[in-house]
């Protein structure tokens, strides 16, 4: 049930959201040079690596090696561009990952897929890990900002949501989310 509301809930709202995602592939180029889909290696299910995509929401340029979750946010807050801002407060810059839901890669809820520097091993279970990577989590509704306790707590709602995981909860995180997105700040 979960998968057939996955692709039927995800193609309705990527059908909304079609006709804005042409407009910025063609504005995030004019604005800030470069292609308007940026991708980075995750984590995904069964810690195998997974390819992310969002529209690109910041300046191009090289990743400072080895900085703490903390440090690259300083450090990106800098890089974001005017469409950027407005793309990540809406929810936009995650819109073609509905893509990866419809194909099977992802989960409209789920464990957010990490980057393998964010990774606390020993936080994680084995429910947790079996589970396709969500487009949104727990972790984006509870979680306002990073802070030392990030990881921690991020692999905390993630074992949760694992152990609890029912079709009602789904919803509740998707309506959450929508919530969430009204309040998040850059």
């Amino acid at each position: 049930m979960k998968r057939c509301f996955d692709i039927l809930f995800a193609s309705i709202l990527l059908a909304l959201v079609l006709p804005l995602i042409l407009l910025l592939l063609i504005a995030i180029p004019i604005e800030s040079r470069g292609w308007p889909i940026f991708s980075q290696m995750r984590v995904g299910r069964y810690g195998k690596p997974l390819r992310v995509y969002k529209l690109r929401s910041m300046t191009q340029g090289e990743m400072p090696p080895n900085f703490s979750p903390l440090e690259l946010i300083a450090y990106d807050k800098n890089r974001i561009t005017r469409i950027g801002y407005w793309i990540r407060k809406s929810g936009l810059d995650e819109s073609p990952q509905f893509l990866q839901v419809i194909i099977g890669q992802m989960s409209l809820v789920g464990p957010r897929p990490l980057p393998p520097t964010h990774i606390v091993p020993d936080m994680y279970s084995p429910v947790r890990d079996g589970l396709r990577p969500g487009l949104t989590s727990l972790a984006v509704v509870f979680i306002m900002e990073v802070n030392q306790n990030y990881r921690t707590q991020r692999a905390r709602l993630d074992n949760f949501y694992a152990l609890k995981r029912s079709f009602c909860l789904d919803l509740w995180i998707i309506a959450s989310t929508f919530r969430a997105l009204r309040r998040t700040n850059f």
